[in-house]
């Protein structure tokens, strides 16, 4: 399904960053994906970043022999840091991530540019979020009378 496909290569640009984000800085990163609850938020005491891929609506673009339909997201990137310590390694996390995830294709998902979220706090974190808005295609192709659809990615064929 091209929603799986579409949030597994979001978890691999992510994981990318994540990898030189832990060269460049020679510090290691936890990263909690959608809804796992991998960070005990009352043990962790060092920043680190939450990522959720949230699929917002999707349409369909055309109406030809091979209509595609275009799904629409957001990848949030939350970055937490111990209440009472400042913005700065929040925004300079956000700053290290979403200049390497906005504006590129990652395998079948195009991105485009990042927004800024309104801070919060919560259960003693600081928390700065960025959105970073995405889009991809899946290409349906109708059947002959008598055979099946298939839909698949655009840069695949049935």
């Amino acid at each position: 399904m091209s929603l799986v496909q579409a949030r597994a290569d979001l978890v691999t640009a992510v994981e990318a960053v994540r990898a030189a984000y832990v060269t460049a800085t020679g510090q290691p990163l936890l990263v909690d994906y959608d809804n796992r609850a991998s960070v005990s938020q009352h043990e962790q005491h060092e920043t680190w970043l939450a990522v959720n891929v949230k699929f917002v609506d999707a349409y369909q673009g055309d109406l030809n022999r091979k209509p595609f339909h275009r799904h629409i997201g957001v990848l949030v990137l939350e970055a937490n840091t111990k209440e009472g310590l400042g913005s700065t390694k929040n925004l300079a996390l956000l700053d290290f991530f979403y200049t390497r995830l906005h504006g590129r294709t990652h395998g079948i998902v195009r991105t485009l540019l990042t927004d800024m979220r309104p801070d919060r706090k919560a259960d003693g974190w600081y928390k700065s979020n960025v959105g970073v808005p995405f889009w991809f295609d899946v290409v349906v192709n109708i059947p002959e009378v008598g055979t099946l659809a298939c839909s698949k990615p655009v840069t695949r064929t049935c």
